[in-house]
């Protein structure tokens, strides 16, 4: 992800919602993304540097999760970008209604350059436990017209215990399909889940 990171970390450094920790997780990185990440943690003192040999997603997910201090956590890949107004109005949302996970749409820059929006395929709102089992559970894997809920753990902001209990269990083997399994697992213990239609990730 060497050519997308520096440009992942600046749209987070560029949040308008100020008061956050950014933990940058070097995976044993071959090329130059070690170096960025230490600049960078030099620049700027919300950001920490953790350096590990290769161990996969699964693992880098879980070290960053490890030193995670705030209430609140969201996963970036890196070559991920999220929105300047991703963290505020996550933040709005969890003041407002208490939800334990917020789900934003996704900007899907498909390769010849044409963008569409992925947004989930229930209507957005709060979700109390009743309304996720009967609304979103038959959506999870794939419904009758091929729609799924979104798997992956980008633009997503999951209350820390319950990242920590969806996220720490999964096998470090597994580096395919890890995000849907802890996504799985939020949806099932999770008490309310905000679904945005706002598009503040890409």
């Amino acid at each position: 992800v060497e050519p997308y990171l520096e440009s992942c970390v600046e749209s987070i450094l560029a949040q308008n919602f100020e008061e956050f920790e950014l933990i940058l997780v070097d995976d044993g990185s071959p090329d130059n993304c070690p170096a960025i990440c230490d600049a960078y943690g030099r620049k700027d003192k919300r950001v920490k540097v953790i350096h590990q040999k290769n161990q996969g997603v699964t693992a880098a997910r879980k070290s960053g999760l490890k030193e995670a201090s705030g209430d609140y956590v969201a996963f970036v890949d890196g070559d991920d970008r999220v929105m300047p107004e991703f963290l505020m109005r996550g933040y709005e949302k969890i003041e407002k209604t208490g939800a334990e996970m917020v789900v934003f749409s996704c900007i899907h820059e498909q390769e010849e350059e044409s963008v569409r929006i992925v947004h989930e395929p229930v209507a957005e709102g709060l979700y109390q436990r009743e309304d996720v089992r009967e609304v979103i559970y038959p959506h999870l894997l794939m419904d009758d017209k091929m729609r799924h809920m979104t798997w992956y753990v980008s633009g997503k902001i999951i209350f820390r215990p319950l990242a920590e209990r969806a996220f720490l269990i999964i096998n470090e083997k597994i580096s395919l399909g890890e995000d849907l399994l802890g996504i799985i697992r939020v949806y099932e213990e999770g008490k309310r889940v905000c679904l945005s239609r706002e598009p503040l990730h890409r």
